[in-house]
Protein backbone atom coordinates (compact mmCIF):
# COMPACT_ATOMS: atom_id res chain seq x y z
CA UNK A 1 0.00 0.00 0.00
CA UNK A 2 0.84 3.45 -0.95
CA UNK A 3 0.60 5.71 2.25
CA UNK A 4 0.79 8.94 0.08
CA UNK A 5 -2.94 8.13 -1.83
CA UNK A 6 -4.55 7.14 1.41
CA UNK A 7 -6.26 9.87 3.45
CA UNK A 8 -7.85 8.19 6.48
CA UNK A 9 -7.15 4.86 8.27
CA UNK A 10 -9.75 4.54 11.10
CA UNK A 11 -8.83 1.13 13.18
CA UNK A 12 -11.35 0.48 16.04
CA UNK A 13 -8.91 -1.60 18.20
CA UNK A 14 -6.13 0.36 18.57
CA UNK A 15 -6.90 1.14 21.71
CA UNK A 16 -4.05 -0.72 23.48
CA UNK A 17 -3.05 2.31 26.48
CA UNK A 18 -7.13 2.87 27.31
CA UNK A 19 -6.96 -1.21 27.90
CA UNK A 20 -3.95 -0.63 29.88
CA UNK A 21 -5.72 1.76 31.99
CA UNK A 22 -9.07 0.04 32.16
CA UNK A 23 -7.30 -2.59 33.58
CA UNK A 24 -6.04 -1.13 36.34
CA UNK A 25 -9.29 0.55 37.27
CA UNK A 26 -11.30 -2.46 37.09
CA UNK A 27 -8.41 -4.06 39.50
CA UNK A 28 -8.38 -1.42 41.41
CA UNK A 29 -12.85 -1.71 42.19
CA UNK A 30 -12.46 -5.27 42.25
CA UNK A 31 -9.89 -6.12 44.44
CA UNK A 32 -10.49 -2.91 46.69
CA UNK A 33 -14.17 -3.83 47.44
CA UNK A 34 -13.09 -7.78 48.59
CA UNK A 35 -10.92 -6.64 50.36
CA UNK A 36 -13.36 -4.48 51.98
CA UNK A 37 -15.49 -7.33 52.41
CA UNK A 38 -12.74 -9.40 54.25
CA UNK A 39 -11.96 -6.65 56.47
CA UNK A 40 -15.83 -6.16 57.83
CA UNK A 41 -16.24 -9.88 58.20
CA UNK A 42 -13.66 -12.27 60.00
CA UNK A 43 -13.01 -15.78 61.03
CA UNK A 44 -14.33 -18.53 58.92
CA UNK A 45 -17.56 -17.04 58.26
CA UNK A 46 -15.79 -13.76 57.40
CA UNK A 47 -13.75 -16.19 54.80
CA UNK A 48 -16.65 -17.80 53.66
CA UNK A 49 -18.38 -14.26 52.70
CA UNK A 50 -15.15 -13.04 51.30
CA UNK A 51 -15.32 -15.83 48.93
CA UNK A 52 -18.82 -15.63 48.02
CA UNK A 53 -18.68 -11.85 47.60
CA UNK A 54 -15.53 -12.54 45.48
CA UNK A 55 -17.21 -14.50 43.02
CA UNK A 56 -20.98 -12.69 42.57
CA UNK A 57 -18.39 -9.30 42.01
CA UNK A 58 -16.45 -11.14 39.15
CA UNK A 59 -19.80 -12.65 37.94
CA UNK A 60 -21.19 -8.75 38.11
CA UNK A 61 -18.20 -7.17 36.71
CA UNK A 62 -16.75 -9.12 34.51
CA UNK A 63 -19.32 -11.13 33.15
CA UNK A 64 -22.98 -9.77 33.39
CA UNK A 65 -22.23 -6.29 32.62
CA UNK A 66 -19.33 -6.89 30.28
CA UNK A 67 -21.96 -8.91 28.52
CA UNK A 68 -24.77 -7.25 28.33
CA UNK A 69 -23.38 -3.78 27.55
CA UNK A 70 -19.52 -4.63 26.24
CA UNK A 71 -17.73 -2.94 29.28
CA UNK A 72 -16.84 -3.63 32.41
CA UNK A 73 -16.69 -0.82 34.70
CA UNK A 74 -12.97 -0.09 33.81
CA UNK A 75 -13.92 -0.24 30.75
CA UNK A 76 -16.68 2.30 30.73
CA UNK A 77 -14.60 5.13 31.98
CA UNK A 78 -12.13 4.74 29.51
CA UNK A 79 -14.71 4.61 26.43
CA UNK A 80 -13.91 0.87 25.48
CA UNK A 81 -16.32 -1.84 25.00
CA UNK A 82 -15.70 -5.71 23.86
CA UNK A 83 -17.83 -6.81 20.82
CA UNK A 84 -18.08 -10.02 18.20
CA UNK A 85 -16.84 -9.57 14.44
CA UNK A 86 -20.67 -7.95 13.97
CA UNK A 87 -19.36 -5.18 16.09
CA UNK A 88 -22.05 -6.15 18.74
CA UNK A 89 -21.69 -6.18 22.72
CA UNK A 90 -20.24 -9.77 23.05
CA UNK A 91 -22.76 -11.44 25.61
CA UNK A 92 -22.07 -13.25 28.89
CA UNK A 93 -21.31 -16.40 27.74
CA UNK A 94 -17.85 -15.14 25.82
CA UNK A 95 -17.47 -12.38 27.99
CA UNK A 96 -16.73 -15.84 30.84
CA UNK A 97 -14.36 -16.89 28.51
CA UNK A 98 -12.51 -14.15 27.55
CA UNK A 99 -12.37 -13.24 31.62
CA UNK A 100 -11.27 -16.68 32.54
CA UNK A 101 -8.65 -16.94 30.20
CA UNK A 102 -7.02 -14.22 32.04
CA UNK A 103 -5.18 -17.72 34.29
CA UNK A 104 -3.43 -17.66 31.65
CA UNK A 105 -3.00 -14.06 29.74
CA UNK A 106 -2.56 -12.90 33.45
CA UNK A 107 0.93 -14.43 33.88
CA UNK A 108 3.26 -14.15 35.46
CA UNK A 109 0.38 -12.46 37.90
CA UNK A 110 2.58 -8.96 38.91
CA UNK A 111 1.90 -8.23 35.76
CA UNK A 112 -0.37 -9.60 32.81
CA UNK A 113 2.52 -9.55 30.04
CA UNK A 114 1.03 -12.39 28.45
CA UNK A 115 -2.08 -11.05 27.36
CA UNK A 116 -1.02 -7.09 26.31
CA UNK A 117 2.34 -9.45 24.35
CA UNK A 118 -0.66 -11.29 22.47
CA UNK A 119 -2.53 -8.04 22.30
CA UNK A 120 0.20 -6.18 20.85
CA UNK A 121 1.75 -8.75 18.29
CA UNK A 122 -1.89 -9.20 16.78
CA UNK A 123 -3.18 -7.35 14.00
CA UNK A 124 -6.51 -6.78 15.63
CA UNK A 125 -4.81 -6.40 19.18
CA UNK A 126 -6.81 -9.68 20.63
CA UNK A 127 -5.39 -10.83 23.65
CA UNK A 128 -4.87 -14.61 24.11
CA UNK A 129 -8.53 -14.87 25.94
CA UNK A 130 -10.10 -12.54 23.08
CA UNK A 131 -8.76 -15.42 19.99
CA UNK A 132 -10.43 -17.96 22.19
CA UNK A 133 -13.52 -15.74 23.37
CA UNK A 134 -13.97 -14.57 19.17
CA UNK A 135 -13.90 -10.79 20.38
CA UNK A 136 -12.63 -7.64 20.23
CA UNK A 137 -12.07 -4.66 22.03
CA UNK A 138 -12.75 -1.07 20.41
CA UNK A 139 -13.15 2.61 20.91
CA UNK A 140 -16.95 2.78 21.79
CA UNK A 141 -17.36 5.61 19.07
CA UNK A 142 -17.11 2.11 16.25
CA UNK A 143 -19.50 0.36 18.10
CA UNK A 144 -22.02 -1.46 15.85
CA UNK A 145 -19.04 -1.51 13.13
CA UNK A 146 -16.74 -4.23 12.14
CA UNK A 147 -13.51 -4.18 14.47
CA UNK A 148 -11.51 -4.08 11.74
CA UNK A 149 -8.92 -1.09 10.76
CA UNK A 150 -10.08 0.13 7.16
CA UNK A 151 -7.88 2.43 5.03
CA UNK A 152 -9.67 5.44 2.70
CA UNK A 153 -7.91 6.14 -0.12
CA UNK A 154 -7.38 9.43 -1.43
CA UNK A 155 -7.92 8.39 -5.44
CA UNK A 156 -11.35 8.53 -4.64
CA UNK A 157 -11.61 4.25 -4.64
CA UNK A 158 -13.46 2.10 -2.33
CA UNK A 159 -12.45 1.75 1.32
CA UNK A 160 -10.85 -1.63 1.79
CA UNK A 161 -9.63 -3.41 5.03
CA UNK A 162 -5.92 -3.35 6.20
CA UNK A 163 -4.22 -6.63 6.61
CA UNK A 164 -1.62 -5.02 9.14
CA UNK A 165 -1.73 -2.86 12.42
CA UNK A 166 0.04 0.78 12.75
CA UNK A 167 3.47 -0.02 11.12
CA UNK A 168 1.94 1.66 8.08
CA UNK A 169 1.90 4.83 9.39
CA UNK A 170 4.78 7.03 10.70
CA UNK A 171 4.88 6.21 14.63
CA UNK A 172 2.15 3.37 16.25
CA UNK A 173 -0.88 5.81 16.81
CA UNK A 174 -3.74 5.15 14.41
CA UNK A 175 -6.52 7.02 16.67
CA UNK A 176 -5.51 10.80 15.72
CA UNK A 177 -6.32 10.11 11.84
CA UNK A 178 -9.83 9.30 12.93
CA UNK A 179 -12.74 12.06 11.39
CA UNK A 180 -15.71 11.87 12.32
CA UNK A 181 -17.94 9.28 12.40
CA UNK A 182 -17.90 6.72 9.36
CA UNK A 183 -20.32 4.21 10.10
CA UNK A 184 -21.89 4.19 6.46
CA UNK A 185 -18.86 3.79 4.80
CA UNK A 186 -17.60 0.76 6.84
CA UNK A 187 -20.53 -0.47 6.76
CA UNK A 188 -20.80 -0.26 2.53
CA UNK A 189 -17.90 -2.32 3.11
CA UNK A 190 -19.94 -5.12 4.56
CA UNK A 191 -22.73 -5.36 1.95
CA UNK A 192 -22.87 -7.47 -1.04
CA UNK A 193 -21.85 -5.92 -4.14
CA UNK A 194 -24.65 -5.15 -7.28
CA UNK A 195 -23.65 -7.09 -10.22
CA UNK A 196 -22.66 -5.77 -13.48
CA UNK A 197 -21.67 -7.32 -16.88
CA UNK A 198 -17.87 -7.78 -17.18
CA UNK A 199 -15.55 -5.21 -18.85
CA UNK A 200 -12.44 -3.46 -18.36
CA UNK A 201 -10.93 -3.12 -15.14
CA UNK A 202 -13.03 -0.64 -12.75
CA UNK A 203 -14.35 -0.26 -9.08
CA UNK A 204 -17.79 -1.57 -10.01
CA UNK A 205 -17.67 -5.29 -9.18
CA UNK A 206 -19.15 -8.14 -11.50
CA UNK A 207 -20.20 -11.49 -11.12
CA UNK A 208 -17.72 -13.86 -12.24
CA UNK A 209 -18.88 -17.29 -13.22
CA UNK A 210 -15.55 -19.41 -13.16
CA UNK A 211 -15.16 -18.60 -9.85
CA UNK A 212 -18.69 -18.16 -8.76
CA UNK A 213 -17.98 -14.87 -6.59
CA UNK A 214 -17.98 -11.29 -7.15
CA UNK A 215 -15.34 -10.22 -9.16
CA UNK A 216 -13.96 -6.04 -8.31
CA UNK A 217 -10.76 -4.32 -9.92
CA UNK A 218 -8.44 -2.82 -6.66
CA UNK A 219 -7.04 0.02 -8.06
CA UNK A 220 -5.08 0.93 -4.97
CA UNK A 221 -3.48 -2.26 -5.45
CA UNK A 222 -3.79 -2.78 -8.76
CA UNK A 223 -4.82 -5.98 -9.12
CA UNK A 224 -8.19 -8.03 -8.88
CA UNK A 225 -10.17 -9.15 -5.98
CA UNK A 226 -12.96 -11.42 -5.20
CA UNK A 227 -16.00 -10.66 -2.52
CA UNK A 228 -16.07 -14.01 0.32
CA UNK A 229 -19.27 -14.42 1.40
CA UNK A 230 -18.00 -16.39 4.35
CA UNK A 231 -16.42 -13.38 6.01
CA UNK A 232 -17.73 -10.58 3.95
CA UNK A 233 -14.77 -8.92 2.99
CA UNK A 234 -12.94 -8.85 -0.09
CA UNK A 235 -9.45 -10.41 -0.75
CA UNK A 236 -7.10 -11.09 -3.26
CA UNK A 237 -8.19 -12.99 -6.37
CA UNK A 238 -6.48 -16.35 -7.35
CA UNK A 239 -4.28 -16.51 -10.39
CA UNK A 240 -7.06 -17.47 -12.44
CA UNK A 241 -9.13 -14.50 -11.82
CA UNK A 242 -6.83 -12.00 -12.99
CA UNK A 243 -8.16 -12.09 -16.47
CA UNK A 244 -10.17 -8.79 -17.56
Amino acid sequence: MNPMRTIRVVDPTDVLWKRVGAFLIDEALYLGSVGLVALAFRGWLGSFVTVLYAIAAWLAFFVVLQGVTGASPGKHLCGLRVVTADGRPCGPAKAAVRSAAWIVDGFPYILPLTGYTAAISDQHGQRLGDRAAATYVIDREYLGQAPYAVAFPGDGSEPYLLTTRAPYLDGTAVNPLKQGTVAAEVAALHTGPAPRTPGKPGNDPFFDPELRAYKRWDAVHHAWAIFDEDTRQWRPAPVTATRG
